[in-house]
């Protein structure tokens, strides 16, 4: 009499398996982790008798891939892999280009701003070499400081423009045994006090 949960049974997955598994007695099995392909699923069996049957029973299996690994799928991800590096490299060109275009710039602003502080270097030498020789003037209208002290020896004169010129001056003059002294205070600052100045040494 057969006693079928006496029944042993051999598994082995081609394809999965390295060698038939151990004999059980279990008439089901399963299988995990199973990649994407073609398996043949070979079953070998034996009665309660231990008579292994002949042949193994064989099962083709096919495990589909899921959508986000089929072909399409690897297809749309190279495409989209070269879109993305193609935006990557239109962005750095972008940038270079716009580096170099604020490089050339620059370069072109230094160059200007090179000029024009020679004109304007030039200029505040012509300038001041001017206002040099206004001061070289004023000074030889001014009496001397020798000369005032000859007058009063217990004295000194202290005479400093803020601009090398200025409209401050001092002045005296001797008549009858008087000496007549003034500090002028004219009217502007740097060029337009010298100016002042002379008139009012003049005039004096």
């Amino acid at each position: 009499i057969t006693n079928s949960k006496r029944n042993k049974y051999k598994v082995f997955l081609q394809g999965y398996d390295a060698d038939w598994r151990s004999v059980t007695y279990d008439n089901s099995v399963s299988f995990s982790n199973l990649l994407p392909g073609d398996y043949t699923l070979k079953i070998l069996g034996s009665n309660n008798d231990y008579g292994w049957s002949d042949t193994s029973l064989e099962l083709d299996i096919t495990v589909v891939p899921p959508l986000w690994m089929s072909n399409y799928a690897l297809a749309f991800y190279f495409l989209a892999f070269v879109f993305i590096l193609h935006l990557f490299i239109n962005y750095r060109v972008r940038h270079y280009r716009k580096a170099n275009r604020e490089l050339q710039e620059k370069t072109v602003n230094k160059k200007q701003i090179e000029a024009q502080r020679e004109v304007l270097t030039r200029i505040n030498r012509s300038l001041t070499d001017s206002i040099n020789y206004a001061r070289r003037i004023q000074r030889a209208m001014i009496p001397t400081e020798s000369s005032f002290q000859y007058l009063f020896p217990e004295s000194f004169v202290y005479l400093r423009a803020r601009d090398i010129v200025s409209g401050d001056f001092y002045w005296f003059h001797e008549k009858d045994n008087k000496v007549f002294v003034t500090a002028v205070d004219c009217t502007g600052h740097g060029v337009p006090g010298a100016f002042m100045s002379i008139i009012g040494l003049d005039l004096l």
